[in-house]
């Protein structure tokens, strides 16, 4: 499955989140709110819908930490709000618009001493992420692809039959 996320920045409370998961035609009913929790479970979402909250832009370097609010669901009626420090990752993005960041979230204020658990599906267990904006892949697979074969390549070689006739480390010895 793909983890896909779509970041909708407003300025304004929950109810724009909320306004905006309606327009989506996303029914909000039966929610379940993990936001108190220290340790969030979730089932893989196909599509998670995240806003952050607090900040007008994204930060503008690796060593600006900004402090944000996230609201995560994930369509199936599982809620977060949590703290979160936000700040630029990798270097390769720096000079494009769309840029990557990093959330490391947090329960205490904004120190990140007290992390919560965090884990969808199969993923180890985290206390932050890293968002990936492929704003200069032409293909705009990469990360798909990538997230794919880093699934299958611990199945090992006697499940590679589904490659069809890929060569395997075995015919290339």
């Amino acid at each position: 499955m793909v983890f896909v996320c779509m970041c909708v920045f407003t300025t304004k409370a929950q109810t724009s989140f909320d306004t905006k998961l309606n327009q989506l035609g996303i029914s909000q009913e039966n929610v379940t709110d993990w936001s108190d929790s220290t340790d969030i479970t979730w089932p893989m979402p196909k599509c998670a819908y995240i806003n952050l909250t607090g900040i007008s832009k994204m930060p503008g370097s690796k060593t600006a930490n900004y402090h944000v609010w996230v609201e995560a669901y994930d369509g199936h009626g599982n809620y977060f709000k949590k703290r979160a420090v936000a700040n630029m990752q990798g270097r390769g993005s720096t000079i494009f618009a769309k840029k990557n960041f990093m959330l490391d979230f947090c329960n205490d204020e904004w120190i990140c001493d007290d992390t919560p658990d965090m884990t969808f599906g199969n993923w180890v267990t985290q206390d932050g992420f890293h968002y990936k904006a492929f704003y200069h892949n032409l293909y705009r697979g990469v990360g798909i692809m990538g997230y794919r074969l880093t699934t299958y390549l611990p199945k090992g070689e006697d499940n590679m039959a589904e490659y069809g006739n890929a060569p395997t480390l075995k015919s290339l010895t």
